[in-house]
């Protein structure tokens, strides 16, 4: 498979002033329109003041707005802080789905033991407007799985039965992170109760950062970040599958070594998917299946190389198993991440991630052709 780059820019304000620090992007599609993206925002990657924003495109991904708010309580005292966010289209509605924390204390690790004892919220928003306007937080009980541990990694999805599903990061009793979810058949006036879409039950494995894309079929393909409860120990990715989004298959390994792993079908059976990979060579790396990820290919593609600071679109020089271990203490070292990709209507790839820059942490956009 050969890759061509189009195009690797910087979408977030901050690479050129400065300011903040912009990371954990998520990215959405309206059928037959723009792309959005949206990504916290905050002095640093897990500080006291993040924000959820927004910006979006119009000319064929060439330029980007300026960031919209979509969740911004960092003024309250003590602040709300963003913690991640994922974001939807739904018809003519835009939705977006936030974790945030009262920060009783300013210099506490979010996912610190301290930080577990503060409030915490999972929240569902609504934009009818494009992200220009949006409705006040219609809060989700998150109370069956516990607050401290329980996220929003990914972006919510509709379902066959027009529903929305918002998949949540959550601990089980057992000890592992899952992933489980609400559904909401009214876009937040009502919830149903969280529940467990796939974990590891024998509290062996975490398989958390979920992310989710529909098949041709309109079946789902999931792929987790997947690490042992004990020793956090980075494995391969694995996967699981769902003709309903809500029943899942037990997560099977890809062989894909990475963290984060976010995959696209671009055409019927043939799907590539980005991601993060934290050994050298460290970067995003691109993989792909022709048998609609029954099997993928052995020998990745380096896509964002951080040793290069830039997009290269060529196979990696090497590759190496993944030994990441303390990932709760080793997140705020990481530099890069987040991948996410869309189909344009032109047939190109979008794909986004933050990267780090001159020590600014930034959210990019790449545009790349396959063939």
């Amino acid at each position: 498979m050969k890759i061509t780059i189009l195009s690797d820019v910087p979408v977030s304000p901050n690479l050129s002033d400065g300011k903040d620090t912009c990371a954990f992007v998520q990215l959405a599609k309206r059928a037959g329109g723009e792309p959005y993206l949206a990504y916290r925002r905050g002095s640093a990657k897990h500080g006291p003041d993040g924000a959820f924003v927004m910006q979006r495109t119009s000319d064929g991904v060439r330029t980007w707005s300026d960031p919209l708010t979509i969740f911004d309580r960092t003024h309250l005292a003590p602040p709300e802080s963003v913690v991640c966010g994922g974001i939807a289209v739904v018809d003519e509605t835009l939705v977006a789905a936030v974790k945030s924390l009262e920060m009783l204390s300013l210099d506490v690790y979010v996912f610190g033991e301290e930080a577990e004892s503060f409030p915490h919220y999972v929240s569902l928003l609504l934009s009818g407007d494009s992200g220009e306007t949006w409705t006040e937080p219609r809060r989700i009980d998150i109370s069956p799985f516990g607050g401290a541990r329980t996220g929003v990694a990914t972006n919510p999805f509709v379902l066959p039965n027009g529903s929305l599903c918002l998949p949540l990061e959550v601990q089980l009793d057992c000890g592992p992170q899952a992933t489980a979810a609400v559904v909401t058949p009214d876009l937040g006036n009502t919830f149903s109760h969280p529940h467990l879409l796939v974990g590891d039950e024998t509290g062996q494995l975490c398989l958390c950062d979920a992310r989710v894309t529909q098949l041709h079929d309109q079946s789902f393909l999931m792929h987790l970040w997947t690490f042992t409860c004990d020793g956090e120990q980075t494995m391969e990715v694995h996967q699981s599958r769902s003709t309903d989004g809500l029943h899942w298959t037990p997560a099977l390994p890809t062989g894909i070594h990475g963290q984060i792993s976010a995959p696209l079908e671009v055409s019927p059976g043939f799907i590539i998917a980005v991601c993060n990979h934290r050994e050298p060579p460290e970067g995003n790396q691109l993989w792909w299946s022709g048998d609609g990820g029954e099997t993928w290919n052995d020998q990745p593609i380096q896509m964002w190389d951080v040793t290069e600071g830039r997009m290269l679109g060529t196979p990696s020089a090497r590759r190496s198993a993944v030994s990441i271990s303390a990932v709760w203490d080793s997140l705020p070292s990481f530099s890069f991440g987040s991948p996410g990709m869309l189909l344009l209507d032109d047939g190109a790839v979008l794909l986004t991630y933050y990267a780090t820059i001159d020590g600014i942490i930034h959210v990019r956009a790449c545009q790349f052709r396959l063939s």
